[in-house]
Order: structure tokens, then C-alpha cells, then sequence
């Protein structure tokens, strides 16, 4: 390549993604899928690549694309019904693309992946130690081929098996050959066989195309797949974010405060200052919402950092880890009754309210009143009346 050729590629325009939140999934698809490789791992910079990816539906369940492990809600594997879907394998890419900027940015994403994805992903289904991993998705067929390595060895032949597995395709049952001899009996001599063919089928052939397809969008950024830098439990990690929200304290303590003379905020952090302007008090505003913060669930918070960001969860490195600061805002009108949220900018707008117990009351009715985007709503009963176990069944 000639020196002209290098400036010439150095100069070239980037693309500009135009994500619509009222349409996240099909923008993000026909935005990010034409995008050439070589760009992707400089075009999401900033703090509006965090709304995209944080805020991404691509992963949610309902979408086809994924399905929940039983054993474990917030893993995921590919449905092996994606097929149903149009052009499934180019959505499987870009979702794959979507993961792999979240994991070069830092972006917490706020689920896993299924035990058998990642290793579906690394290539490394090849044993009978995988057979735990069936369990994590169809605990039934998991109970039927441990039976099958766990019975006398002089009852095998009775139970009647050939080199057939029964499967559900879109409601049907559907028999499915393993191996070149479908018709062989299955005996204690081949049992070990069958499982490990029963196991490659389930857990990698079926669903090989839409691995193939997540991981080719993975490469398309971070230019290998993430299997061969982080181990299962560590990628995970990344991809969920933090286990916790931290405490009331630390909100506090990293959270800007502007509308308010003489208060920019409890914390100073490196050059973003945010000291205490000319020795204010801190408003009672802002005393009440911290109180409030402290007596809620671990939850609720979340719902509050969803609404307020559009972030499932924090980064691994807490608040330090997010491109900019929390920032709650001095509501312009008084006659303001509900909370309201900038996330691109991590802005809380905050009326003012009379009393502690108005300002519990009113969030918790702004839940359902703040737009169609699934991180822009606030739950009922952010501060009340809504349990920790009910906001998590709800997170998904």
C-alpha cells in the first residue's frame, strides 16, 4: 500500500448510524448489517453508541432470535426456530455485531450466554461432559439420555432405541437421524455413541447456522471470537456488567446536581470537579431523592438506572466505567408533576415537590408514562410496592 493509499483510507468518511428509538430493531438491522468491517471498531464511540447498545432489543426473546435457559433467565441460546424469521441469519450477524461493540466499549448488554452458546461458539462440543449443559435448556431430554447412560447395562436393549432422536419443530414432533445408521439398535455396547450424537444434534447442528452467523458479526469487530480471549464465566461477566447497583452513597457520590445555586453535587472525581459551589447546603430535593434510593430494592434500582440511562445494569467498573456522569436536573416548570429522562445524556429531570411523600408517589406513577422506548419507562412502584422478586421477573 502506498503512502497516498494510507491517507486516502485514513481520510475516508465514516458512516453515520441513524438509530430510531421508536423502531431499534429494524434500524439497528438496516444500519449496522452495511457497514464494512474495517469501520466497526471506531463507530461506536461515545456516549450515543451506549443507548444503542444498551438499549438494543435485538437479544430480547420475544424477537425469535434467542431463548431463555430454563435453569438460568438471563442465559441465552439461538432458537432453533429462528428460521421462521426473514433473513434471520443476517439479524443473528448484526446482533453478533452489537455484542461485539458492547465488549469493545464496555457496554453491559444484561444478559449471558448459555453454556452450550459459548461453546457452540468456541467449537468445543465434543464430549459427554456436555451433556449438563442440555440441562440449562431441556431438562426433559436431559433426564432421558442420563437414563440411558445410567441404566444396567442388560436393560438398554429392551428399552427399544435406534439412532433416532424426537424433536419439537415448531410444535410438531419431528424424528431426526443420528449418524449414517438410523435403524441401529441402540445397546450398552453403542449407548455412549448415541448420547454423543443426541448431544452434537442438539446442542451445535441444529442451531449451527445461526452460531456460525453471530459469531461471523462478533469477527466482523473484534476480528476473533471473544471464546478464545475470555473464558465462559469471564465473557459473561463483560457482557451482564456489574452484579449490583451500588449504594445510595455511591449514586451520590457520582451524580451531578445542575439547576440548583450553590450545588453541583456531593463527589470530586479527577478533573470533573464536583464540588460544592461557594459552601451551599445541599437541597432538600436531593436529600429526600437519596433517601428514597437507599430504602429501595436492588431492583428497583436497576429500573431506575434503565429509565435513567437506558443501561440494564452498570459496567464491571461501576460508575467510573461509564462515558459520563449521572447527571439529575432542576425541573424548568413548576407545574412538572413526573420525572423525566435525557439518556443520551444520563439527564434526570426532577420537579419540585413538596414533600418527601409526593416526590415517592410521583416516579412511581411516571412509570408507564414516559414513551415507547423499554429503557424510558419507569415501572410501577419504583419506590413502593413492588417487591425485588416481581421487578426481576418483570426485567426480561
Amino acid at each position: 500500500m502506498t503512502a497516498s493509499d494510507e491517507e486516502d483510507e485514513e481520510e475516508e468518511e465514516l458512516p453515520t448510524l441513524l438509530i430510531s428509538r421508536a423502531e431499534l430493531v429494524e434500524s439497528s438491522y438496516s444500519e449496522l448489517l452495511p457497514v464494512p468491517s474495517k469501520h466497526l471498531t471506531r463507530q461506536a464511540s461515545g456516549a450515543g453508541a451506549w443507548e444503542l447498545l444498551g438499549g438494543c432489543e435485538l437479544f430480547q426473546p420475544d424477537l425469535g432470535l434467542f431463548i431463555r435457559c430454563g435453569s438460568n433467565p438471563l442465559a441465552l441460546l439461538p432458537n432453533p426456530a429462528a428460521s421462521v424469521q426473514p433473513n434471520h441469519l443476517q439479524y443473528l450477524r448484526v446482533a453478533g455485531r452489537v455484542m461485539g461493540m458492547a465488549l469493545l466499549h464496555g457496554v453491559p448488554l444484561g444478559f449471558h450466554l448459555g453454556k452450550a452458546f459459548y461453546a457452540g461458539l468456541a467449537g468445543s462440543l465434543h464430549n459427554l461432559s456436555e451433556l449438563n449443559f442440555l440441562l440449562q435448556c431441556q431438562q426433559e431430554l436431559h433426564s432421558t439420555l442420563r437414563g440411558i447412560l445410567d441404566a444396567p447395562a442388560d436393560s438398554v436393549s429392551s428399552m427399544c432405541l435406534t439412532f433416532r432422536i424426537t424433536c419439537d419443530r415448531l410444535g410438531e414432533a419431528v424424528e431426526v437421524a443420528l449418524g449414517g445408521k438410523p435403524d441401529k439398535a441402540v445397546t450398552a455396547a453403542n449407548r455412549g455413541q448415541y448420547v454423543r450424537l443426541a448431544l452434537l444434534y442438539l446442542l451445535s447442528q441444529r442451531t449451527a447456522q445461526e452460531v456460525a452467523a453471530f459469531r461471523t458479526g462478533l469477527e466482523d469487530v473484534l476480528q476473533l471470537s471473544p471464546t478464545r480471549m475470555f473464558s465462559c464465566a469471564a465473557l459473561n461477566a463483560y457482557i451482564a456488567g456489574a452484579a449490583d447497583t451500588g449504594s445510595a452513597e455511591e449514586w451520590r457520590q457520582h451524580t451531578r446536581c445542575v439547576g440548583w445555586p450553590g450545588w453541583r453535587g456531593a463527589g470530586a472525581v479527577g478533573q470533573d470537579s464536583m464540588a460544592v459551589d461557594g459552601g451551599g447546603e445541599e437541597p432538600q430535593a436531593l436529600k429526600w431523592f437519596w433517601v428514597l434510593l437507599a430504602h429501595i430494592s436492588e431492583a428497583q434500582r436497576l429500573a431506575l438506572l434503565r429509565f435513567w440511562t437506558s443501561l440494564p445494569s452498570l459496567p464491571l467498573g461501576g460508575f467510573s466505567a461509564l462515558p459520563r456522569r449521572l447527571a439529575i436536573v432542576r425541573a424548568d416548570h413548576a407545574t412538572q408533576r413526573f420525572p423525566q429522562a435525557h439518556t443520551c445524556f444520563y439527564q434526570l429531570v426532577l420537579p419540585e415537590y413538596p414533600d418527601i411523600l409526593s416526590m415517592a408517589a410521583c416516579p412511581a406513577a411516571s412509570m408507564d408514562r414516559s414513551g415507547p422506548a423499554r429503557g424510558n419507562r419507569f415501572r410501577r412502584g419504583l419506590w413502593h410496592g413492588v417487591s425485588a422478586q416481581e421487578e426481576e421477573q418483570q426485567a426480561w
